[in-house]
């Protein structure tokens, strides 16, 4: 009966903790990637749920409960009165037992700390990487433009210079510029083309990424120009069709030799004109921060307009600051026109799929990492108090006969470190087996970090140290005296 008792009450604590849970791990999820997967805004604790824990809280109580009292029903009475070792706490099975479930508590808390480390140590390098560009400082936001008024891309590149015009003398701005798509923003939108003196079958052409710029945005972006020059104003409508590629687009389809003049065709259209080659430019990440550098493709935004695009402007001061400022000169404008998803690029970065894939599976396994813990203190620190206050006629005798604390604490604390240092070992074991299966999410970091492993045993072992102190402590202020008359 007080095994059900208390197995109900930790089923209802622990039903409480999961519907607080569910809401937690729920509103950690960014908006955007919300949208993607709606069903979890719903995300609650059914019936069926409801039920395994019922059926789980009768059958702990059963398990934890009946057996021991089965144990207790087949005592040999007179085998009990003669023994002679006080200081046993119990069968020497049921001892073995309740050191092996600690040692595989704190197995399993080991595995969880390694996994949600390695996540974590993931997240920052992939946050950390140098994505080919300033990310500092960075408001991004999207026009676009009404068809009534808009309705060429002559227009649309009017509105595009007018606005950047504006932009670049407001308080707190740098500079400005103009893109087809955003870096990290999960767009594709490729290309095939033929490289001049190149002869490919029909549907056979090479392709790559490809983006609208204007002659600010590398600039603005900070990217760096390797060879060539950026695009200017006269690359407009009128003069002749100019592209730039950037380092891996060379490497990849121009062998790493020269790429400034030379000339390539898009293979949409056998009458496409060729265009020229003006500038090389550094590598960025185009659509994610795990993914090599691939190749791209810019064209001159006059010369490819189009009546959607997004601003990048480099601010001096936070952009939250901007924004608003920004807002009202758009609007001063144009008042149809409005500004579309204004985010910093940090917060792109933050909410990307690379990094969230790898910021919710940390949330996730920390969570359960701290749990685990928490239990393996609690079932380190329960075990040895049981011990001490099943051996206080042994340490009344010790003490009697001139046993320092010192010593106490040593005998203590030594059995909780003998235990502590199994599950570490047999932690590590689980840890090399589970981390294999995050190996797809990991980045930067071997699945197999030695820094990692070693930092949550140290964690590890100062929480079952901790643990095994208050036992230990509880010992040494134990009055011989009493302890003598104790049974």
């Amino acid at each position: 009966v007080e095994s059900l008792l208390l197995s109900g009450v930790g089923g209802a604590l622990g039903l409480a903790w999961a519907q607080a849970g569910v809401e937690v791990l729920v509103r950690a999820i960014p908006a955007t990637r919300l949208q993607s997967m709606p069903y979890l805004t719903s995300a609650r604790l059914d019936p069926a749920v409801l039920v395994f824990l019922a059926v789980a809280s009768v059958a702990t109580a059963v398990l934890f409960g009946l057996i021991p009292a089965l144990q207790v029903s087949r005592t040999n009475p007179n085998a009990e009165l003669k023994e002679e070792s006080r200081s046993a706490t119990g069968t020497r099975k049921a001892a073995r037992l309740r050191d092996l479930l600690v040692a595989a508590e704190i197995a399993l808390s080991l595995a969880l700390l390694v996994g949600a480390g390695l996540m974590v140590r993931s997240m920052k390098a992939l946050v950390g990487k140098n994505p080919g560009f300033e990310t500092h400082h960075l408001l991004t936001f999207s026009v676009s433009l009404p068809n009534k008024h808009y309705s060429d891309d002559a227009s649309a590149v009017r509105f595009e210079r007018q606005f950047t015009e504006r932009l670049r003398p407001l308080p707190g701005v740098e500079d400005a510029g103009t893109v087809s798509v955003l870096p990290l923003s999960g767009s594709g939108n490729t290309i095939r083309f033929v490289v001049e003196g190149e002869t490919v079958r029909l549907g056979e052409e090479s392709e790559c990424f490809i983006r609208s710029v204007d002659e600010s945005y590398f600039q603005t972006m900070k990217i760096p120009l390797r060879a060539g020059r950026t695009f200017t104003p006269e690359d407009d409508a009128k003069a002749p069709r100019r592209v730039i590629v950037n380092q891996a687009f060379v490497n990849e389809y121009l062998g790493g030799g020269t790429a400034v003049g030379r000339r390539i065709r898009f293979a949409f259209s056998a009458k496409q004109p060729y265009r020229e080659i003006v500038g090389v430019v550094g590598n960025v990440n185009v659509t994610s921060l795990d993914t090599p550098a691939a190749p791209v493709l810019y064209t001159p935004l006059a010369q490819d307009g189009d009546s959607y695009f997004s601003y990048v402007v480099r601010t001096s001061m936070p952009p939250a600051g901007v924004e608003s400022t920004v807002r009202a000169a758009l609007r001063k404008i144009d008042p149809d026109v409005v500004m579309l998803e204004p985010r910093t690029m940090e917060a792109i970065i933050g909410n990307s799929p690379a990094v969230f894939l790898r910021r919710y599976p940390s949330l996730l396994i920390g969570s359960f990492a701290a749990l685990a813990v928490l239990l393996a203190a609690i079932g380190l620190y329960g075990l040895l108090a049981y011990s001490v206050a099943q051996q206080t006629h042994e340490i009344g005798v010790r003490l009697a006969l001139g046993a320092e604390p010192g010593d106490l604490v040593r005998m203590v604390v030594g059995r909780g470190a003998k235990l502590a240092l199994a599950g570490i070992v047999l932690g590590i074991a689980a840890a090399l087996a589970l981390t294999r299966l995050l190996g797809s999410l990991l980045y930067g970091v071997s699945a197999a970090d030695p820094a990692t492993f070693a930092a949550a045993a140290v964690l590890l072992t100062l929480v079952a140290l901790a643990a095994c102190y208050i036992p230990a402590r509880r010992a040494t202020r134990i009055d011989p005296t009493i302890a003598l008359r104790y049974e």
